[in-house]
């Protein structure tokens, strides 16, 4: 609730004020779906190194996101920390982009 406090204070408004926090956490793990599906478009033109990386990524996002199905608070979201374990599982999305891509580069496959 801080959160939407803090947000309403500064004259934000965010989506979990417009519509609620639960129906932001469906949102939020509907996107992450759709972020896991558009991931392994890159599997066409790097390969199966990219897919193994990506995979493992994929499935602790959703791991990840999963609880806020069930969260109603802004305090349930802060407490699983959610935001924190995502940030990582982006940058290490963006690594397994970048050594794929280098591989592909430096030692095409075909």
């Amino acid at each position: 609730q801080e959160d939407i406090d803090g947000d309403a204070a500064g004259g934000a408004i965010t989506l979990p004020m417009a519509i609620g926090i639960s129906r932001s956490g469906l949102i939020a793990f509907g996107s992450a779906i759709i972020a896991v599906i558009v991931s392994f478009i890159p599997t066409l033109w790097w390969g199966i190194p990219y897919l193994v990386g990506i995979a493992v990524v994929d499935c602790a996002i959703l791991w990840s996101v999963w609880p806020t199905i069930r969260c109603r608070t802004a305090a349930c979201i802060r407490d699983l920390g959610i935001t924190t374990q995502l940030k990582y599982l982006m940058y290490i999305a963006l690594l397994i982009f970048l050594i794929t891509s280098a591989i592909d580069i430096f030692m095409p496959m075909k």
